[in-house]
């Protein structure tokens, strides 16, 4: 199963936006979105395919790799 980097989705919202207001958006608790921001948590691809689309986006515009094949 492939894994992609959390933080890679908060960017996609304006640096000043809360975190109160991304957990929201993402429909998710603030101590999560603390997380993202503070580790380097990796996310499946089936949980960042399921955020992308709350924010209105294909994955693939969060994640530039989201095409990439994976080595076997």
């Amino acid at each position: 199963m492939r894994t992609f980097p959390a933080k890679a989705l908060v960017r996609k919202f304006e640096p000043n936006t809360s975190v109160m207001t991304i957990a929201q958006a993402l429909d998710m608790k603030r101590s999560t979105v603390y997380k993202w921001f503070q580790n380097d948590t990796m996310i499946t691809q089936w949980a960042a395919d399921r955020y992308a689309i709350k924010l209105g986006m294909h994955p693939s515009e969060v994640w530039l790799d989201w095409f990439a094949l994976e080595a076997v």
